[in-house]
């Protein structure tokens, strides 16, 4: 079987040689695993984190989280919607986002932070650049939490709205298991208690129900009051 030395015209890069170099210094991968993948790559093409991830050798935050550090990029986890601030995220098109697998963020020292799954491409910095006429600040995220963003940022999303649910059937839960209050506590127990109204939870299902009702064009929000609920 041929090497990857063996290969001259492989279209592997010195960038992937030397990621995968690093890779292996991290003991994330082996050098037979490395030969194995470029050879692969010689045969079918492909990005080297791309076909780390296909062969199961390495998940895609493993493969993103050391591309950040062999870079010396900042990551950042998207899986929680409240680090996208949607006014800016929405200054670029779905089509760009979707394009290069990118999405806008936020904003840091008068720059856009832009999320990408692959920071090094020219092409997609130019473009937005040029688009949305403003600096940028590339970070380093994973594909799948790009791509799960960019639904949520564009169309709302059913993950948001199932959270939303969630929550509500854990509060409910949370209720049932406490101890009944007796109509005399009731009584003296004042519902509008600003103390009360606080809470995490409560902050938390208000503001994931208000989001979900502005990204589905809601005229109206109606809560329907049930029994010991």
């Amino acid at each position: 079987m041929k090497t990857v030395q063996d290969t001259p015209n492989s279209s592997k890069t010195k960038a992937d040689i030397l990621f995968g170099e690093f890779l292996i210094s991290k003991e994330l991968l082996s050098p037979r695993e490395l030969i194995e993948v470029l050879n692969k790559q010689h045969g079918q093409g492909g990005r080297l984190g791309e076909l780390l991830v296909q062969l199961k050798i390495l998940s895609e935050d493993d493969v993103t989280m050391a591309l950040a550090e062999y870079l010396s990029m900042e990551y950042i986890r998207l899986d929680e919607t409240d680090k996208i601030n949607m006014n800016i995220a929405r200054i670029l098109p779905e089509s760009i986002a979707k394009r290069f697998c990118l999405v806008a963020i936020g904003e840091e020292n008068e720059k856009i932070v832009v999320a990408m799954a692959d920071p090094l491409n020219v092409i997609a910095i130019d473009t937005i650049t040029l688009k949305i006429k403003h600096q940028i600040k590339p970070v380093i995220s994973s594909a799948k939490e790009i791509r799960r963003a960019i639904e949520i940022i564009y169309h709302g999303s059913d993950v948001e709205e199932q959270y939303l649910r969630d929550l509500v059937e854990t509060e409910i839960d949370n209720e049932d298991k406490q101890e009944i209050v007796s109509v005399e506590e009731t009584d003296e127990m004042d519902i509008s208690n600003e103390a009360e109204a606080t809470k995490p939870p409560v902050i938390r299902f208000v503001d994931l129900l208000l989001s979900q009702a502005v990204k589905s064009r809601a005229s109206d929000i109606h809560v329907e009051p049930q029994k010991n609920r």
